[in-house]
Formats: C-alpha cells, structure tokens, sequence
C-alpha cells in the first residue's frame, strides 16, 4: 500500500549508516523524478485528482529519508615557501612554454584557482580595485555555478601577468 511506504522507507533508512541513507536518498530521488514526470505527461481532466494524490504520496516518500549535512570543518593545507619555490623553479624560463608554464603554476599558487578557473582566465580580469583602502591588483574569477569572486593577488604576480600580456598580446593566460 502506497500510503504506508513512506513511514515504512522512513523506518528502514534510521537503521542505515549517513552515507547508505545518503545514497538510498538520491537512488530513490531518481525513480521518483522518472515517476512523477510520467504522471505529469498522462495527467487529463478525468484523473487529475487521482495524479495530484500520486504526486503528494512522491512527496513523502522522498520525505521519509532524512539525511544530516556533514558538518565537518576543512582545514586548509597550505604549502610552505620552499615548496611553492620548488615547484616555481621547474620551468624552463629560457623557453615560451617554460614562461607559459611558470605563469600558469604562479597564478594557480598565488591565487588559489580551480583548474577549470586558470583554463577560462584571460588578463581582462586582471584589474586594480580599491581592496582595504588602497588600490590593489586582483582577479576577478568566474568560478563554479558561475559565481564571481575577487581574489587579490601579490604585486609580483600582477607583474608577471602584465609581463606575459606583453608577450602573448592578451587573450587567455593559459592556451597552447
């Protein structure tokens, strides 16, 4: 009987461990999804009261799971100077690709960028903007979800981005 599965999945899943409820959770979001679009398409005047009943009953099925968001707290790993100035040293400087390829770990490091962020970065978001009362040089990310942030950046970086602009003509900072 459809009414009593909602307290019976209820029931079965506070006996689960939170990452099997979790995965229960969205294997059965999945089905409902599939079952509630199915109902909508064959929705019609004659069994629409019958529909919106199914559709609530979904409801409380995908109800009847609860899961509690982890709660944990990241704590960040930073490297220290004589790793950052270890990986720095890599690239051939003598080189285009050695100089594309300082700036690209120079900027992922100094700026903290997702790879995607470093891929899709161009020196139009480079800028200088007032950050704590004085004019600084930062990058204006477009990151996940497609949520902008400003991430200041050192001088020195700044510089060196100017510096391969010069040479590259704009465009992305990163590309072949």
């Amino acid at each position: 009987d459809r009414h009593r599965l909602a307290s019976q999945l209820a029931e079965y899943s506070a006996g689960l461990h939170q990452s099997d409820k979790a995965f229960l959770k969205a294997a059965i979001h999945i089905l409902l999804e599939e079952i509630e679009t199915s109902l909508e398409a064959n929705a019609t005047a004659e069994n629409l009261a019958e529909t919106q009943a199914l559709l609530l009953n979904l409801k409380a099925i995908n109800k009847a799971i609860q899961v509690k968001k982890h709660k944990g707290v990241r704590a960040p790993t930073w490297l220290s100077k004589a790793q950052v100035d270890q990986i720095t040293a890599l690239p051939d400087l003598s080189t285009l690709r050695g100089q594309r390829d300082y700036i690209i770990l120079a900027t992922l490091l100094g700026a903290g960028l997702r790879r995607e962020e470093m891929s899709e970065l161009t020196f139009d978001q480079l800028k200088k903007l007032p950050y704590k009362g004085e004019m600084a040089d930062v990058l204006e990310i477009k990151g996940k979800g497609d949520v902008y942030r400003v991430v200041p950046i050192s001088p020195i970086l700044a510089n060196h981005l100017r510096q391969w602009k010069e040479i590259t003509g704009g465009g992305r900072v990163a590309r072949a």
